[in-house]
């Protein structure tokens, strides 16, 4: 005899189930911020139960870190592929900082860094760990272009995972409104980075070097 199914069937795949409740709770978390954003207000816009998110995500923090490494997986893909459509080191190593800068100075991306870079999503746990791993993939495409570039005598860089990092955190300096370096443009910012690390890596430090029109008020 045939087990009988217990409880209510799932409305969406599982997959689907997940993505639905990530979406609600970016948008619970953009109208209230992290810290007042409750699994009620998740629940509320996704249109799915409590069971629905406790299958997977066991606490409010582990569902901003699920979309923490979602929106880091999808920024390191566009600078991939920004990076990739450049014809040469240089202008590789303009498109990834281009493509990073627009993360916070963009307005739709830089309102999702506004949630993540909060104080209270600093607090959850395990946020620390998965920072760790968002620069990791962010530095990745950075990585490549200056294996590349030295491998081409194009660059300098004896050690890309050290000069990337380092590049990472100068450029994440100048932008992050939290930091105080922070620049109020993306094309104050990026002449910043590039004055300062590009001649490090053998290359001029050519202000105003981004594409044109990506200063931004």
């Amino acid at each position: 005899m045939e087990a009988t199914q217990r409880g209510r069937p799932r409305r969406f795949e599982a997959g689907t189930e997940r993505e639905i409740l990530l979406d609600a709770g970016f948008a619970a978390m953009r109208r209230n911020g992290y810290q007042d954003a409750s699994v009620a207000d998740v629940l509320k816009v996704a249109g799915l139960s409590a069971r629905a998110f406790y299958r997977h995500f066991p606490t409010k923090d582990a569902l901003l870190l699920a979309l923490l490494r979602r929106d880091a997986l999808a920024v390191a893909e566009r600078l991939q592929r920004a990076a990739d459509r450049a014809d040469d080191a240089e202008a590789k190593l303009n498109a990834w900082l281009d493509g990073y800068l627009d993360v916070f100075y963009e307005p739709r991306r830089a309102a999702r860094v506004a949630i993540f870079a909060s104080r209270a999503a600093q607090r959850a746990d395990g946020y620390e760990e998965e920072m760790a791993a968002t620069r990791r993939m962010l530095a990745a495409p950075l990585i490549d272009v200056l294996r590349a570039g030295a491998r081409a005598g194009r660059i300098t860089s004896s050690r890309p995972e050290h000069d990337a990092a380092a590049i990472l955190a100068i450029a994440t300096s100048v932008c992050d409104p939290l930091s105080a370096a922070h620049f109020g443009n993306h094309g104050d910012a990026g002449d910043q980075v590039r004055r300062f690390c590009w001649p490090a890596l053998g290359l001029g430090p050519h202000p105003g070097a981004g594409r044109p029109g990506r200063t931004r008020a």
